[in-house]
């Protein structure tokens, strides 16, 4: 028996009127994965914010609040990138039939 690939649908294609199939293990493995990252980062800025405004440490420069704003920018990217792949690679995430 030889696996014959899908065609992927294709702009204005219509939604499929079935029921969404049962999620896989992988499905509720990016979802998890996407849950844990966020979790983390929540609990990250948090704890960040309460230091940034608690600390009575040295104060941060131009060039480190510069380098700090550009990994926050680039870690929250990420998470989203990974929370939105999650969503678009499970079924829920996709209203075009599975076979």
């Amino acid at each position: 028996m030889q696996h014959v690939p899908s065609e992927p649908p294709a702009p204005g294609d219509p939604r499929s009127p079935g029921p969404r199939p049962p999620a896989r293990g992988s499905d509720v493995a990016w979802v998890a994965l996407a849950v844990a990252l966020a979790l983390i980062t929540a609990v990250q800025l948090t704890l960040l914010a309460y230091r940034a405004a608690t600390a009575s440490g040295p104060t941060a420069g131009g060039g480190m609040l510069l380098l700090a704003f550009v990994i926050t920018v680039v870690w929250l990217l990420t998470v989203y990138w990974v929370a939105v792949g999650a969503w678009r690679r499970s079924v829920w995430g996709c209203p075009f039939d599975h076979e």
